[in-house]
C-alpha cells in the first residue's frame, strides 16, 4: 500500500474511490511518489521539478470588496468567516478611493471606451498574486465582483481555480472593459459561483446573470432572503455556498466535521422559496344563475366578480352558467396595482429644500451622479431633527464629510455605513434634511423613492408622472367603455410607463 496521505486517505484510497491517477492526485498537492497507487505508468517527479504542495498547507482565497470599502472593513464584517478554518483569506484594499473600477470622468452616462480604465487596480492584484500567491480562488463583493471578470481577462488562465461573484454584475457604464470581457469569454478551466438576490435592492438578478453568462460552468444561487449583502448563516443558500469551496473540482474531500454540507450543487442550481402552507378546505358550492340580481347571467361571460371573470356585475356565485361553481365566501376584488414612483432602472432624486432648486425633482438613472444625506428612525449623536414627524437628518456629521456627485448604489452604502437610510421623497418633500449642511440646500439629493411609516408629509406633494422623466404615461381606463352599463374590466386596468 501507499504510505503517503491525500485529504485524510492514503492516495491508494483516492485512487480506488475516485479512479484518480498519481499524476492528478500530486498535482492536487498529494505527495503519491514512491510507489504504485494503482497506477504503474505515473512516473515519480524527476530531479529539478516544482516540488508538490504539502497537503498540510491551507489554500488562499483573494478577497475583492465593494466600491467604497476597505480591505479590513470587508474582512470585519465578512458573513463566510467559515471559510477560515479551511483557507487564508486575503483582503486587499483597492488603490484608487476604495474604488476597483474608477467611475467614467463625465458621468456614468458617458461610457468609457479605454480597455486600461481599470490598469492602476490590475497591477495593484498583480503584485499582490506575485508577493503573496498562489491563490486557489478569487471572490468579489458588488464591484469587487464586477471587477473579477476584468482581472481575470487580463491574467494568465489558471491563475485561479475557483471564482465566486456575490451580487456581480458586468461594467456597462466602461465599454473598453466589456471589450475585453468579451474577448476572452467565456471563461473556461474555472469553476464560478454566482449569487445574487430577489430582494437586492440596488443589483438585479438579471444584472448578474448577465455575469454569469461570460463564465462557461456557472454555479448560480438566488437568495429568497438575502439584499444586497453576502449570504448570512441563516440563508437557506449559505451551505451550497461553502460546499463550493470545500469541494475540490478535481479531488473529492469529506466535508469537516463542524460544517454538515449538501451534495455538491449542479452546474445549475436555484433555490427557491418555501412552499406556501396547503389551503383550508373548500366551502359549499355555490352555484345559482339568477336572472333578477344578475341580468347578464348566462350570457357567455363570467360576471360574478370572482376568479376569471371579465366583469363584477353580479353577486358571487350567482352566474353559474358562465362562471362555473364558486365556494363560499367570494374572495375580495382587489383595486388595480398603482405604479410605481420610477421605473426599475430609475431612482427618485429631490431638492434639498423646497423651492431652492433650479429642476424639479424627478426619476434618475441609478448611475447618475448627485448628492447625498442620510435620515434615521433613531437618534443619532449630532444629527438634526426638524419637527415631531422628521427622522434625524444629516449631510456630513457621522458620515465621513460631505458626499457630491454619487450614484444612487454609492448613496445608499454611505448611509449604511452611517447606521441609517437614505430619507424619502416625503421627508425630502417636507424639509426635513433642510440646513444640514455642506450646500446641499440647492442640489438634487438621491432618495429611496418610497414613504416610509410615519414619515412627514408635505401639502400639495406630487407623486412623479411619466412626463417628469421624458416618458409618455397612461392612465387606468375602462376597456370597451360603455358596455354592459359601463363597467370595467378589472384585469384590464393598467399604468405603463411607456
Amino acid at each position: 500500500a501507499c504510505p503517503s496521505t491525500c485529504w485524510g486517505h492514503t492516495c491508494d484510497h483516492w485512487v480506488e474511490t475516485s479512479g484518480k491517477t498519481c499524476a492528478e492526485l500530486r498535482e492536487n498537492g498529494c505527495e503519491c511518489s514512491g510507489c504504485a497507487c494503482g497506477d504503474a505508468t505515473s512516473p515519480a517527479p524527476s530531479p529539478g521539478q516544482p516540488t508538490p504542495t504539502p497537503p498540510g498547507s491551507r489554500r488562499k482565497i483573494l478577497c475583492l470588496h465593494g466600491g467604497g470599502g476597505t480591505g479590513p472593513g470587508f474582512e470585519i464584517g465578512f458573513a463566510l468567516s467559515a471559510l477560515a478554518a479551511e483557507f487564508d483569506l486575503v483582503f486587499p484594499t483597492a488603490p484608487q478611493s476604495g474604488l476597483w473600477i474608477r467611475d467614467p470622468p463625465g458621468g456614468k452616462d458617458v461610457p468609457t471606451e479605454d480597455e486600461d480604465w481599470a490598469s492602476v487596480a490590475v497591477t495593484h492584484l498583480n503584485e499582490i498574486v506575485q508577493s503573496q500567491g498562489p491563490f486557489y480562488a478569487i471572490l468579489g463583493y458588488s464591484q469587487g465582483a464586477a471587477f473579477v471578470p476584468v482581472y481575470l481577462a487580463q491574467v494568465p488562465s489558471g491563475t485561479f481555480q475557483l471564482a465566486a461573484l456575490f451580487c456581480g454584475y458586468l461594467p456597462t457604464t466602461h465599454n473598453g472593459l466589456v471589450r475585453r470581457i468579451n474577448a476572452r469569454a467565456p471563461f473556461d478551466g474555472i469553476a464560478s459561483l454566482h449569487f445574487m438576490a430577489t430582494n437586492d435592492p440596488i443589483i438585479t438578478t438579471g444584472m448578474s446573470d448577465e455575469a454569469a453568462a461570460k463564465f462557461s460552468s456557472p454555479v448560480v444561487l438566488v437568495s429568497p432572503t438575502a439584499g444586497h449583502a453576502l449570504p448570512s448563516s441563516n440563508d437557506p443558500t449559505y451551505p451550497s455556498v461553502l460546499a463550493f469551496f470545500l469541494s475540490s473540482p478535481l479531488l473529492p474531500r469529506p466535508p469537516p466535521p463542524s460544517l454538515p454540507l449538501p451534495p455538491p450543487p449542479s452546474s445549475l442550481l436555484f433555490f427557491k422559496p418555501p412552499k406556501p402552507p396547503a389551503p383550508p378546505p373548500l366551502a359549499p358550492a355555490l352555484c345559482v344563475d339568477d336572472s333578477i340580481v344578475c341580468p347578464h347571467a348566462n350570457d357567455g361571460e363570467c360576471d360574478d366578480g370572482g376568479d376569471g371573470s371579465l366583469y363584477a356585475l353580479c353577486p358571487y356565485g350567482r352566474d353559474c352558467a358562465d362562471c362555473g361553481a364558486r365556494v363560499a365566501p367570494p374572495p375580495p376584488m382587489a383595486p388595480p396595482p398603482l405604479p410605481a414612483l420610477c421605473p426599475p432602472d430609475k431612482q427618485w432624486i429631490e431638492c434639498g429644500r423646497v423651492g431652492r432648486c433650479n429642476n424639479d425633482g424627478r426619476c434618475a438613472s441609478r448611475t447618475q451622479t448627485h448628492e447625498v444625506r442620510c435620515c434615521s428612525d433613531t437618534e443619532i449623536g449630532g444629527w438634526s431633527k426638524r419637527h415631531a414627524s422628521c427622522p434625524w437628518a444629516e449631510s456630513d456629521n457621522g458620515m465621513g464629510g460631505c458626499h457630491h456627485s454619487k450614484t444612487f448604489p454609492e448613496a445608499e452604502a454611505i448611509c449604511a455605513a452611517a447606521g441609517a437610510r437614505l430619507c424619502t421623497k416625503d421627508e425630502l418633500t417636507s424639509d426635513c434634511t433642510r440646513g444640514t449642511g455642506c450646500g446641499h440646500d440647492r442640489d438634487l439629493i438621491w432618495s429611496s423613492g418610497d414613504t416610509a411609516p410615519g414619515s412627514a408629509g408635505a401639502e400639495g406633494e406630487q407623486d412623479a408622472t411619466p412626463e417628469e422623466d421624458g416618458m409618455e404615461g397612461e392612465a387606468p381606463k375602462a376597456e370597451e367603455a360603455g358596455k354592459k352599463d359601463e363597467a370595467a374590466k378589472p384585469e384590464g386596468w393598467s399604468s405603463s410607463w411607456g
